[in-house]
C-alpha cells in the first residue's frame, strides 16, 4: 500500500508515492465509521485547507495572467509552473506560436510615428543637401530606408487587420489610439514631399491618398470626441439631405448682411422655421422628410 501523508508532513518535505489529487493526497474515504477517528478527521481537515489555498493561488494567477495579456505580455511563467514539468516541450512550443500571434494581435497603430520621425529627418537633410551642400547620396538612403519602414509597417498593419480586425476596431474606438490613425495620412503626405523633386508621380499618389485619408480620418475623429462628450443633442453625423440655391449680383450685400445678423436673426425664428419657410415659398422638393 503506497505511503500517504498529510499537509503537515508534506510541508516538512515528505514525498507521496501516490499522488492523484495534486500536491497532497486525498485522505481515503471509503472506510468503516470506526476507522474514520481523529487522525482521519484532521487528515481531511488538512487536506481541503491545501486545496482551498491552492484554488485562491490558481484564481491570483489567472487574475494575473488576464492582466497581463491585456496588456500584450506573455509570460511563460504563467504556462510551466515548474521548471521539471514534463509538459514543459509541448507548452514552449504552443507558447511560441501563441506569442507570435499576440504579439500580431497587439502591433500598435503608434508604429507608424516611427515613419513620421523618419520622414521628418530625411525632408530636414533633404533641405541640408540643397541649402548646406550636404551629400546627396545619403538623402537617398533616408529616402528609401523610410520608404521601406512605411511599407513593412503598413504591411503588418494590413495583416493584423485581416486577421484580427476586431482588435484593429478597438483601437479605432479607443479615446487615445484613435488619433494615432492620423499617423498613417500625415506619413503619407511626409512622403510627399520626400519624393517630390526625385519622382514626381510617386509623390502625386501619396499625396492624393494621404489628404482623403487624412481629411475623414479628422472628421471621423472630431465626431468621435463630439458624440463621447456629448457635446450637441443627438448625434454627430454626416447630414443625409442638403440642398443648394444660387444668389444674384444684385443680391451679394444682402447675403453677407444676413450672415452677419444671423446670430440676432435665429434668436427669433429658429433655423428649422427659416428652412421650411424657404422650403415652401420657392416649392423646392423634398426627396426626404426630416425626422421629427
Amino acid at each position: 500500500m503506497p505511503k500517504i501523508y498529510n499537509a503537515l508532513q508534506l510541508k516538512a518535505g515528505a514525498k507521496s508515492d501516490y499522488n492523484r489529487m495534486g500536491s497532497i493526497t486525498q485522505p481515503v474515504q471509503f472506510l468503516l465509521t470506526k476507522d474514520k477517528d481523529e487522525t482521519w478527521g484532521a487528515w481531511n481537515m488538512d487536506w481541503y485547507e491545501m486545496q482551498g489555498l491552492k484554488q485562491i493561488r490558481r484564481n491570483a494567477r489567472r487574475l494575473l495572467k488576464n492582466y497581463k495579456l491585456a496588456n500584450g505580455i506573455i509570460d511563460k511563467s504563467d504556462y510551466i509552473v515548474e521548471e521539471d514539468n514534463e509538459m514543459a516541450d509541448l507548452i514552449d512550443t504552443l507558447t511560441k506560436e501563441d506569442e507570435s500571434a499576440f504579439e500580431l494581435k497587439f502591433f500598435p497603430i503608434m508604429m507608424f510615428a516611427v515613419v513620421m520621425g523618419f520622414s521628418g529627418l530625411t525632408i530636414t537633410y533633404q533641405k541640408a543637401a540643397i541649402w548646406l551642400g550636404f551629400p546627396h547620396m545619403i538623402g537617398d538612403l533616408l529616402m528609401y530606408f523610410t520608404t521601406s519602414i512605411f511599407a513593412v509597417v503598413s504591411i503588418i498593419y494590413v495583416t493584423k487587420f485581416s486577421k484580427y480586425s476586431s482588435a484593429v476596431k478597438n483601437e479605432f474606438s479607443h479615446p487615445i489610439r484613435i488619433n494615432f490613425f492620423a499617423a498613417v495620412s500625415i506619413s503619407m503626405l511626409m512622403l510627399s514631399i520626400i519624393y517630390k523633386e526625385s519622382f514626381l508621380p510617386l509623390s502625386a499618389i501619396f499625396w492624393y491618398l494621404g489628404t482623403i485619408l487624412h481629411f475623414y480620418l479628422t472628421m471621423h475623429t472630431i465626431s468621435f470626441w463630439i458624440n463621447k462628450e456629448a457635446l450637441i443633442d443627438g448625434k454627430f453625423e454626416w447630414q443625409d439631405e442638403y440642398f443648394a440655391v444660387s444668389v444674384s449680383e444684385s443680391m451679394i450685400d444682402k447675403v453677407r448682411d444676413y450672415i452677419k445678423d444671423q446670430e440676432n436673426h435665429h434668436s427669433h425664428k429658429s433655423w428649422q422655421d427659416e428652412y421650411n419657410e424657404l422650403i415652401d415659398k420657392y416649392g423646392f422638393q423634398r426627396f426626404k422628410e426630416t425626422s421629427k
